[in-house]
């Protein structure tokens, strides 16, 4: 409504007064282009992230990266704990197998893959062993040992 009105506006700012001749959108523009902004952040770039919230975000990549590795330790470990348990159940049927002594059995095969199993077990005995020592190595995500070097 007020746009179409071609009329001159008297403006009252700071005590002096002002005539302004082309209706009210043109008093609106000039208004803009001669007062300060009222929004303090206009024209200030955007300030860069605290120190103390970069600190933050890179305690708390520690603590998760830490909690990551923690993770798949022990998922290892789960697949080592079965691996072997396998392992274990596996010759216990072998050794029940030729305990029976029924015919048709193979014992040539059952030997070779009792021998397998022999040195399956232990291997795997080995890497959980090493498996496990790292996990007690890596460090808890606590507050005191976030700052401590990754392993």
């Amino acid at each position: 409504m007020f746009t179409k009105v071609k009329t001159p506006l008297l403006s009252f700012f700071y005590h002096f007064f002002r005539i302004y001749c082309g209706g009210y959108g043109y008093y609106c523009g000039k208004m803009a282009e001669e007062t300060p902004s009222m929004n303090p952040d206009e024209g200030k770039t955007k300030p860069k992230e605290s120190s103390r919230k970069l600190q933050r975000r890179e305690r708390a990549e520690i603590v998760e990266d830490r909690a990551r590795r923690r993770r798949q330790l022990a998922e290892k470990l789960v697949r080592m704990e079965k691996t072997i348990d396998s392992l274990e159940k596996e010759e216990k049927e072998l050794v029940e197998k030729m305990s029976r002594h029924e015919s048709g059995t193979d014992y040539a095969s059952v030997n070779r893959r009792m021998q397998e199993i022999d040195s399956e077990i232990p291997a795997a005995m080995k890497e959980w062993e090493a498996t496990s020592k790292m996990m007690e190595e890596l460090p808890r995500a606590s507050a005191g040992q976030i700052y401590a070097p990754l392993p």
